[in-house]
């Protein structure tokens, strides 16, 4: 190359596509590989972000292991980020030392249609109604026990701006789903506004006890859906690009009485300034 520089837009572009290199399959490393996302870390002034990779709960119990996080927003116990809203009577949040890398761990009820809710309520993020719109990304990584006894949500969403609290009704948002009682376990990009919904499959079946990484880029005009970083689909139908502000949201609810177990390892989202 000589002597050559490597441009600011090109070193952009090699940092997306690291996020993108080929999963490894062995055990818990399998569902590595994510969607493009940028270097946002790096990049302050033209991107914010959240990121939570599950290390650290600063709820009652932060100092012992296995710690619950099931501690409002700006409670004494140390301004947990995520607001909970557990329906079910034996439903649990906690860590899980029993994992590397972080995880988080969410135990549902074993009532069929007991709901579990977080929502990461002061990180908000937006689809723009603008004429140059704004992209966002969002990545995450997330199994089941045992998916024939679960339905989840994973991604943005709020409630015209609000917590949401029905995890099979987001009014609006951008996520990834199982439908409660969807026998099929056939994963879904679930693209809402105002209550008005579109599901997109995405050629995906969810197995028990295995690692997904589950990514989506809005560009502009269209959401871009990843699993493990292959791209699996593309829609521009019922995306909430009316300003309405959306949050890290995840909902679990248990799809018959018995309790299963729903981990994420990650979750993260980015968005140009």
């Amino acid at each position: 190359m000589g002597n050559r520089r490597l441009g600011r837009k090109r070193l952009e572009s090699v940092l997306k596509q690291l996020t993108q290199m080929t999963a490894n399959s062995d055990d818990d490393r399998a569902g590595q590989a994510s969607g493009p996302m940028p270097p946002w870390r790096n990049h302050r002034s033209k991107y914010f972000g959240f990121a939570d990779d599950f290390l650290f709960s600063p709820a009652s119990l932060v100092d012992n292991a296995d710690a619950a996080l099931t501690d409002d927003v700006g409670d004494a116990a140390g301004g947990n980020i995520w607001r909970t809203n557990v329906d079910g009577t034996s439903d649990t949040i906690t860590l899980d030392n029993g994992q590397t890398g972080g995880v988080m761990k969410i135990l549902h009820g074993s009532s069929d249609n007991e709901e579990t809710h977080m929502t990461a309520l002061n990180h908000g993020f937006r689809l723009d109604n603008a004429t140059s719109p704004r992209e966002v990304w969002f990545n995450c990584r997330i199994k089941t026990s045992d998916i024939s006894g679960t339905g989840f949500y994973i991604g943005l969403g709020s409630a015209a701006g609000a917590e949401e609290t029905d995890g099979n009704d987001i009014e609006d948002g951008v996520g990834f789903y199982i439908v409660d009682g969807d026998a099929s376990a056939a994963l879904k990009l679930l693209t809402s506004v105002g209550d008005s919904e579109t599901s997109t499959d995405l050629d995906t079946t969810v197995a028990d006890d295995t690692w997904l990484t589950l990514s989506w880029h809005f560009d502009g005009t269209n959401v871009n859906a990843y699993v493990n970083g292959t791209k699996k689909a593309s829609t521009a139908s019922d995306l909430p690009t009316d300003d309405t502000i959306i949050f890290p949201a995840i909902h679990v609810a248990a799809r018959e009485g018995a309790a299963n177990t729903i981990s994420v390892d990650y979750i993260e989202a980015c968005m140009e300034r």
